[in-house]
């Protein structure tokens, strides 16, 4: 990606995205995860699939809009590496997200300090799970 393209997605991410630390519990077997994850959706279709493009994912997904006069909703998906690879790129241009970015590579750097993710201490769970709640709190508030 060019600088103009890492820009431009950064004010699409700011924008239109909502980036975050995400608590995921497999049901079958009961472990969780937490894993950095960003969506950006938007009712232009071509913007989602440069976006795809660009960011190496290789589909995005359509959704329709309940709205009887709604758009269909498209959006792309990323996770755990990806973001991570993408936070740092993109983070000298964010605003409205630079705080929950900041959060995020954090949450990756002590993550890799911790061997055995499958037997976390209680502490390093309870940090995850109010890193989770902090980044759902500053994606509902919105410009920080």
């Amino acid at each position: 990606m060019n600088k103009e393209d890492i820009a431009y997605i950064a004010g699409i991410v700011d924008g239109e995205g909502s980036l975050g630390v995400y608590k995921y519990k497999n049901s079958r077997t009961g472990y969780v995860q937490y894993r950095a994850a960003l969506q950006i959706g938007n009712t232009n279709e071509e913007l989602i699939s440069w976006l795809s493009h660009k960011l190496h994912i290789n589909n995005y997904l359509k959704a329709y809009n309940s709205h009887p006069n709604g758009k269909p909703i498209y959006s792309v998906h990323l996770t755990g590496k990806k973001t991570i690879a993408l936070i740092p790129l993109i983070l000298p241009h964010l605003i409205v997200k630079r705080r929950v970015s900041l959060l995020i590579l954090d949450f990756y750097r002590k993550s890799l300090a911790i061997p055995g993710k499958r037997d976390l201490p209680q502490v390093e769970k309870d940090r995850r799970d109010q890193l989770v709640q902090e980044t759902k709190r500053l994606n509902h508030q919105g410009f920080i």
